[in-house]
Formats: C-alpha cells, sequence, structure tokens
C-alpha cells in the first residue's frame, strides 16, 4: 500500500481545524485518516482533545534508533527537534502522519513534506505556513 497525503487546508486556529473535520465526517470522511502539523504544542493538544486524531502507532526511542530525547511522546503526537526548518524549532505532528515518521531520520521538514506525496514546488509555502504558526491539516489517501 501506498500511503499518501492531502492537504487540506491551512488554519489559523485549532478550532478552525476541528469545524472542517467535523464537517468532512458529516460527508463520510474517516477521522482516523486527519493529521495535523504545527509549531504549537496547545493547538495540537485541543485538536486531539475534541477529535480522534490521535498517532496510532505507538513510538519509542528504540524504534528510531537513535540517541535518547530525539523523539519525545506528546499525548499521541510527537515533538521531533531533528525536525526543522530554519527558525521554525520543534514540529508536532499528530494522526498517521506521526507514524509516517516512525522509523524515518528526517532532516529538516521540507523532506517530510516531499516524503508525504507534496508536490516539491509548494513545500517552501508549506513551511512558511508553519512559521508563522498555521496548523496544516492532511488527510491520508491509501491506495494499493
Amino acid at each position: 500500500m501506498l500511503m499518501d497525503f492531502a492537504v487540506v487546508g491551512i488554519y489559523d486556529t485549532a478550532e478552525e481545524v476541528i469545524d472542517v473535520i467535523k464537517t468532512c465526517i458529516l460527508e463520510g470522511f474517516k477521522e482516523e485518516n486527519f493529521s495535523v502539523l504545527a509549531t504549537d504544542e496547545s493547538k495540537t493538544d485541543f485538536i486531539e482533545q475534541k477529535t480522534n486524531v490521535h498517532d496510532r502507532h505507538a513510538a519509542s526511542e528504540e524504534a528510531y534508533g537513535i540517541i535518547s530525547g530525539f523523539l519525545t511522546g506528546i499525548s499521541g503526537g510527537f515533538i521531533v527537534p531533528g525536525l526543522t526548518a530554519p527558525g521554525l524549532g520543534p514540529i508536532i505532528a499528530a494522526g498517521p502522519l506521526a507514524s509516517l515518521i516512525q522509523g524515518k531520520s528526517h532532516h529538516d521538514v521540507k523532506d517530510l513534506l516531499v516524503t508525504m506525496g507534496l508536490n516539491e514546488e509548494n513545500v517552501q509555502k508549506y513551511v512558511d505556513h508553519l512559521n508563522d504558526g498555521k496548523i496544516i491539516l492532511f488527510y491520508e489517501r491509501i491506495s494499493s
């Protein structure tokens, strides 16, 4: 199976993300296929509390085979200090997206976004949105 993510939208607040997720669920989308990427842990925590956007695969430092403290579990999401873009700091991922990080060694957020199947030409604008404090909402598409 090929894991592929589509960008649903870019939002300023966690409340906006929650509203979009709820609307999509009413249209038949699966709540567990949504992922968020942000630099503000409080935003992702709030989204996780109000939805079913959680990491489906527990991660541990051993699973990553890297030095202790590189990857820390947070309420079903992960802070990934090694996953950065200049000036961004740690990136927080929740949902199926967090499992994509598992077992991979990404050196910056651009690599992660390309790995997710996003167009390389658009990746910089997503990094800029994260830098501006926005939340990116993704939907996981699985095809054989």
